[in-house]
């Protein structure tokens, strides 16, 4: 059975995603952020290496979704599939032009199409984690002080995307906040 771990920032992925791997003896792929170097300059100038980060994130996604279909016994610790929210989140910020978000989704679609010619298509499993906003921005700034302003101003704006609260032009969507 091929798992994925999914949901925001801070919200415990990788410690389910560890403690899922333990108990059914299967192999965890981790997020790629410990060993990035692309993060630290994004962080540093997010509109230079909006886009490149993104990159980054989808080769090292897609590679990894590939090694875990191609065994029918794994846990992924976030994928290939939310990616394209946080290339739409870091496009809506303005740091990856239209252009460039072109082209991203064209590379994803490519990539998505391959997954379509494995064995495996797809995992057996998705299983999104939550948690309230308060003890996400807890997290975050106790694992990442040095970044938390930035990454807190991405989970916040993410959240409200996710929540339905904004529509795709950015407008308030009145109909979700009663929800």
């Amino acid at each position: 059975m091929v798992i994925i771990t999914a949901g925001m920032i801070g919200v415990g992925k990788t410690t389910l995603t560890k403690l899922i791997s333990e108990h059914l003896g299967t192999e965890p792929f981790y997020e790629p952020v410990a060993d990035n170097p692309v993060l630290p300059l994004y962080y540093s100038n997010p509109k230079q290496y909006g886009f490149l980060l993104q990159i980054y994130f989808l080769n090292r996604r897609f590679s990894m979704i590939k090694a875990a279909l191609a065994d029918d016994n794994n846990v992924l610790d976030r994928s290939i599939y939310e990616d394209a929210l946080f290339t739409e989140q870091n496009h809506l910020d303005g740091n990856i032009s239209d252009q460039e978000m072109n082209v991203y989704n064209e590379l994803l679609n490519n990539m998505m199409s391959e997954l379509k010619g494995l064995k495996k298509k797809a995992p057996d499993l998705m299983i999104y984690a939550d948690t309230d906003f308060e003890t996400i921005l807890y997290r975050i700034k106790n694992e990442r002080v040095l970044m938390s302003n930035l990454i807190i101003t991405r989970v916040f704006a993410i959240t409200i995307i996710k929540c339905g609260l904004l529509t795709n032009n950015g407008t308030k969507n009145t109909t979700n906040l009663l929800k």
